[in-house]
């Protein structure tokens, strides 16, 4: 999936495993997240390169459109 961003600025996404069975990982190449809210609630903030989801499990991340743009 590809996401037009505005360099610099910062956004909330909210991940969501919708599968039955399946944990899966989410990554955006050459960026770092920073997890703030699990299953509707907030935890103590880390930074992580990658998330692991687990099946019904909602995250909430911020990432920072801090990188280059890449090529097509």
């Amino acid at each position: 999936m590809k996401v037009k961003v505005v360099s610099g600025k910062t956004y909330l996404l909210r991940l969501i495993n919708a599968a039955l069975n399946s944990d899966f990982y989410f990554v955006i190449a050459n960026h770092n997240m920073t997890v703030v809210a699990a299953d509707g609630d907030y935890v103590k903030a880390f930074t992580t390169s990658e998330v692991l989801l687990a099946p019904g499990q909602t995250t909430d991340v911020l990432v920072t459109a801090n990188q280059p743009k890449g090529e097509k």
